[in-house]
């Protein structure tokens, strides 16, 4: 970017040097010089592409230049920092294994879950219908958090 178009930035916007990466910062510069981002790309402005992905990964900038509050599913990084604040005491599952692992009961899931307030780590094996209801709840939330993100709000 031009130092003009860089100087132009607001502070908490701009990166110094003027250099912008292509997957998410690029979005900085296009909200605030929307005059080369109108190009239309499947029935989307560039300039709509460029909201989106700065919700999206940069929610704090986002707010501060609009004024408006990201709500709760619309926004992938402020949704992953309040689900890690809501559950820094509760174990969460990080990784699984099937029973080909030798520490793995025959027919069920090994699991790990690490809780962030303390750093403690569990290594237990699951039944695979807990595993698979739990994991057909989770796949359920993400249908709906991405229904609301493309604005379809209807029910499962």
């Amino acid at each position: 970017m031009s130092r003009e178009r860089n100087a132009a930035m607001p502070d908490y916007m701009r990166n110094e040097g003027g250099w912008y990466e292509e997957d998410c910062e690029w979005a900085k510069a296009a909200v605030v010089h929307p005059v080369g981002f109108q190009r239309v790309v499947n029935g989307r402005t560039e300039f709509d592409i460029a909201m989106e992905t700065l919700r999206n990964w940069h929610p704090v900038p986002y707010e501060r230049f609009t004024g408006a509050i990201i709500e709760r599913g619309l926004s992938i990084v402020k949704d992953e920092r309040l689900f890690k604040f809501e559950n820094e005491n509760n174990f969460v599952v990080t990784a699984a294994w099937g029973d080909w692992a030798h520490w793995v009961p025959k027919c069920e899931v090994g699991v790990v879950a690490k809780r962030d307030s303390d750093k403690a780590e569990k290594w237990v094996p699951s039944r695979r219908q807990a595993l698979q209801r739990a994991t057909l709840n989770r796949l359920k939330h993400f249908r709906r958090v991405t229904q609301k993100r493309r604005g379809i709000f209807s029910p499962l």
